[in-house]
């Protein structure tokens, strides 16, 4: 199931939790209501699938090696999390600013 598919089901779930409605008396000023954890959610699904999905078949192909003690990621990992950075962690601008791009 893609990720922004199960995002609604995600809230749901979180929405019946017993100690749910307990989180938002002791936090009203939060204003956490399905509306704010659908915008999280469906934001960190937007994420997963535009940017990290992209990526993660030539990450998983290509590995990462550790040589004398350094890390070297996969090509294109260091784009990915610059154009995410870039975004403020908004997905749309993330793959506007190429997050995916040289990582298939």
């Amino acid at each position: 199931m893609p990720y922004t598919a199960a995002a609604s089901t995600i809230v749901a779930q979180m929405l019946a939790l017993p100690e749910f409605a307990r989180v938002q008396a002791l936090f009203p000023e939060a204003g956490l209501d399905e509306a704010m954890l659908l915008e999280i959610v469906g934001g960190a699904a937007d994420i997963a699938e535009g940017v990290i999905a992209p990526f993660d078949t030539h990450a998983d192909r290509t590995g990462c090696r550790l040589d004398q003690g350094r890390v070297t990621l996969a090509p294109g990992h260091h784009a990915a999390w610059a154009a995410f950075v870039e975004g403020d962690g908004q997905p749309s601008k993330a793959r506007r600013n190429g997050a995916a791009r040289g990582c298939r």
